[in-house]
């Protein structure tokens, strides 16, 4: 850790899994404005957390609304397989599949997103419990975490963007 701080392993966990929630958040609603906030004045980190909470709740109503649209979707996609053949029916198979897979990572992405008012709880209870300078760098990494790309995130991006 820069400047000697130290970080107990369990608590870097936790930041980090925060940070992998948050995620999902940055991607979704370009939120880079709010973690550069949070990064740059840490004494202000709980204002950002608030406002990077208001966010997760709408990524969170966003991907209650598309799984009603992939739903529907695999309604649709399940009625009368019978009548389709070769061509047809190989490909009706394959969005049948892609829009299954869709469902899933949407899926997944509600279930990280619902538990993330117990990641905030974490974050403050490492926070208050650290000195100044410790603060600062928790918030840091956190920060770094929160907007480093990764495949899940920008899946979800891409499907709640159309």
């Amino acid at each position: 850790m820069p400047h000697g701080v130290s970080i107990p392993k369990e608590e870097l966990e936790r930041v980090m899994d925060a940070a992998e929630e948050a995620r999902v958040v940055v991607a979704v609603e370009q939120a880079y404005d709010v973690i550069d906030e949070m990064s740059s004045n840490p004494d202000k980190f709980f204002d950002s957390l608030e406002k990077l909470s208001r966010l997760a709740r709408k990524v969170l109503n966003d991907i209650k609304d598309e799984l009603k649209y992939v739903d529907e979707t695999l309604k649709k996609l399940e009625e009368g397989p019978e009548k389709r053949a070769g061509e047809e029916k190989e490909r009706f198979q394959r969005e049948k599949e892609e829009v299954e897979k869709k469902k899933r990572d949407l899926n997944a992405a509600y279930n990280r997103l619902m538990d993330w008012s117990r990641r905030c709880r974490e974050l403050t209870e490492i926070l208050m419990g650290k000195d100044p300078a410790s603060r600062r760098e928790i918030v840091k990494i956190f920060a770094t975490l929160a907007v480093a790309p990764d495949w899940f995130s920008e899946r979800i991006a891409e499907i709640l963007k159309g």
